[in-house]
């Protein structure tokens, strides 16, 4: 019974002393005013980009106000000269020794005896955290109160804290200290193609130090700071550390990351994190390389108060490295028949790093694996931007083809257009222009440089490409750099691709293009989807099952018109299995919502599937094949089907997937004289990735535009310029 009674007080006594120890955030059980608002910077954000409303202004060019940040005001004075993008600073390993604890590198009052009370394990009795209650309470009691005069502990200088509402960590330095330049953080270097180029290492950045605490006994002020924005005991206030687009995810992040950190400053308090907070604004300001906006992460000046900066620029650096990791757009809430799901990286994991003194650009881009051709789409834009616009140069007017041999207005036009971007030299220009020879070579270099039938014909798509501006083109790379982000991921050492905008089917292999041929893709009314999947077996001479919207939308119609509609065209009727014969059935009382027939086409040269499919069953019902109709191939825009894809030399293409040496053109050529309908297994699956590319590097490094023939560009862009497009669990 005594000991019962004895243990009862001793968890009394415990439970009142963390009741005190919460009470003692300012003095009176509450946390300071000064911390309630730590990251709520999204409405003034928005009225810098907007008209205050969240619309954009009248007038205001799209992409002016989307991918030029010119007008972007320099962030505060304590911030380093600009860093080229993705670059990351080296840090002075004098002011960072190894295995040092950050919270005290480069405090001239820190000692080895001090070290050793800090760098206790975690579990240790050391720590103070895991302390008896008596010694809890004595380290407790040598804390800074606010309102009060704090008890220096033996042997450490006295710390004064002023009396005033804001926590000692919040004052700034005296005004005696020796001003900084403002800095031009977002004035970034133009990227190289390469994105290795872009981790190079710049010299080290000095930047004027925080406050410096002596935190031998007595805890940092900084992170009673952090601790009481980041406290349970205030969910208002968490609920505020992000802007309303931020994610549960986002915040509970921070809460985690800080809380394992004991709520130690990762910005703030030594020169090696005034090193790191260079190197996360430069990264972060680095944002316009890539299409995207800084105002979209960081407020114009970052907050004086420290607090507020700390998580400001955490929250910042998370949200900007998961747009690059991920893309920044939900790719199924802005683009139809899109089925992708990249996957983000952990928050937890990038803070680590910039804890640890990991190089975050490093991290990040290794994190999101981005493929050479988007470093080519960022050297594009950052080559476009240092042109002027061409808006004196003549748009073609539309009308009849420019062949050989024609003169007039609209050839003076193509000729000033071909010009104007480099197809014609200065010497090749006539006063009263002939399509000569010399405008026919450039429009065929044209034609080829954009993937056009290079016929040397200046046709309504050739005009269309010609006519494209500048802005346009910039409008372009930055839709198509976030498709490239959604990509998420290396690809793998074989696979397929097919541009559905390009109307071309590839086979990679180490990174490479090793083969290509013409595709017809699905009509803008049967789009043909965007996703991944693997092809596992090809079928020879196959059997095409009409699917349901085929039949009852194409079929049934000319059925009921005439019962005999199908005779000759191999396509037999089947009711719960078993054939039925056409004229049997009343077609013309028969409503398409009682359909309930299957229609199934044999082998043959008028199969609609052709000679041969490749398959990788899905739910799309989606499938590359053979087809009857060539002729297609010929056109330069060829999208005509009902979203599966038409190659134009299938056998070649299965000689090159199946790579067996067995499995060649000729042997798909006997095959289907054969007749036979037979399956062919692939030795080991091929990924398949369906995407849709109006703007893309060629194997040159050449960049490439085509028309949007699903015209979802815009809609990719109006998302892109809202900039609150919720995406997924972290925005």
């Amino acid at each position: 019974m005594l000991f019962t009674r004895l243990l009862i007080a001793v968890s009394t006594s415990a439970l009142m002393l963390s009741y005190a120890c919460a009470g003692e955030v300012d003095g009176q059980g509450s946390v300071p005013s000064a911390l309630v608002d730590p990251l709520d910077f999204g409405a003034g954000k928005r009225s810098k980009l907007a008209d205050g409303k969240g619309a954009m202004p009248q007038g205001s060019n799209r992409i002016e106000t989307l991918a030029r940040p010119s007008a972007l005001k320099k962030l505060q004075s304590s911030v380093p000269a600009a860093l080229p993008v993705l670059e990351r600073p080296v840090t002075d390993a004098s002011t960072t020794p190894e295995n040092a604890n950050p919270r005290v590198a480069g405090d001239p009052a820190f000692t080895q005896e001090n070290a050793d009370h800090l760098e206790g394990e975690p579990n240790s009795p050391e720590t103070p955290q895991e302390a008896e209650p008596e010694t809890r309470e004595a380290h407790r009691e040598a804390l800074p109160v606010h309102g009060e005069q704090p008890v220096a502990a033996k042997g450490v200088p006295e710390i004064v804290v002023p009396e005033t509402d804001v926590p000692a960590a919040m004052i700034s330095a005296p005004a005696t200290q020796a001003p900084v330049a403002p800095s031009p953080i977002i004035e970034i270097a133009a990227p190289t193609t390469s994105l290795e180029a872009v981790k190079r290492t710049p010299d080290a950045v000095q930047l004027p130090e925080a406050a410096q605490y002596d935190e031998s006994d007595v805890k940092d002020p900084r992170n009673e700071a952090i601790a009481a924005a980041l406290a349970p005991a205030r969910p208002q206030a968490l609920a505020r550390l992000t802007s309303e687009r931020d994610s549960k995810k986002l915040r509970g992040a921070l809460k985690s990351f800080y809380n394992a950190q004991d709520y130690t400053s990762l910005w703030f308090g030594s020169k090696a994190a005034a090193a790191k907070r260079a190197e996360a604004l430069a990264f972060i300001g680095g944002a316009p390389a890539h299409g995207l906006l800084v105002a979209d992460y960081l407020p114009e000046t970052l907050p004086a108060d420290e607090t507020q900066a700390e998580l400001v620029l955490s929250a910042a650096l998370v949200k900007y490295s998961q747009h690059l990791v991920r893309g920044k757009l939900v790719p199924s809430k802005v683009q139809n028949e899109v089925h992708l799901k990249p996957k983000g990286l952990d928050p937890l994991a990038l803070l680590q790093v910039v804890r640890s003194g990991g190089s975050i650009s490093d991290y990040v881009l290794d994190q999101a694996a981005l493929p050479r051709r988007y470093a080519a789409l960022m050297a594009e834009l950052a080559r476009l931007r240092t042109l002027d616009v061409e808006d004196d140069v003549p748009m073609v007017t539309e009308g009849p083809s420019l062949k050989p041999g024609a003169s007039g207005e609209r050839l003076s036009q193509l000729q000033a257009r071909l010009f104007a971007l480099g197809y014609l030299a200065e010497n090749e220009l006539q006063e009263t222009p002939h399509y000569d020879s010399s405008i026919e070579a450039a429009v065929r270099r044209f034609q080829q440089d954009n993937a056009l039938l290079d016929d040397g014909i200046a046709g309504h798509n050739t005009i269309t490409s010609l006519n494209r501006s500048q802005r346009d083109k910039e409008a372009l790379l930055i839709a198509n750099l976030e498709r490239l982000r959604w990509e998420n991921g290396k690809r793998e050492a074989r696979y397929v691709e097919v541009n559905i905008a390009e109307q071309v089917a590839r086979i990679f292999e180490g990174g490479h293009a090793i083969y290509e041929t013409r595709s017809v893709v699905g009509k803008p009314k049967h789009q043909t989807p965007v996703f991944s999947d693997e092809i596992t077996y090809a079928e020879v001479n196959p059997y095409w099952h009409v699917p349901y919207s085929i039949a009852v939308n194409e079929y049934l119609p000319q059925l009921k018109a005439d019962p005999n509609a199908l005779a000759g065209t191999g396509i037999r009727v089947f009711y719960k299995g078993q054939e039925i014969e056409p004229t049997r059935i009343i077609w013309s009382t028969l409503p398409k919502r009682y359909f309930s027939f299957d229609l199934k086409q044999d082998p043959g040269h008028g199969n609609a599937l052709g000679a041969v499919k490749f398959m990788f069953p899905n739910k799309h019902n989606i499938y590359l094949h053979d087809t009857p109709s060539k002729r297609l191939f010929a056109r330069s825009s060829r999208a005509f089907s009902h979203g599966c894809i038409r190659l134009q030399d299938p056998f070649v293409f299965g000689e090159v997937l199946f790579g067996d040496g067995k499995m060649t053109q000729a042997r798909f050529e006997t095959l289907q004289f054969e007749g036979e309908n037979r399956r062919y297994d692939l030795p080991q699956g091929v990924p398949v990735h369906l995407r849709y590319f109006t703007a893309f590097a060629s194997e040159s490094g050449r960049v490439i535009y085509r028309p949007d023939i699903y015209k979802q560009d815009a809609a990719l862009l109006d998302a892109l310029r809202k900039a609150w497009v919720e995406n997924g669990e972290t925005s």
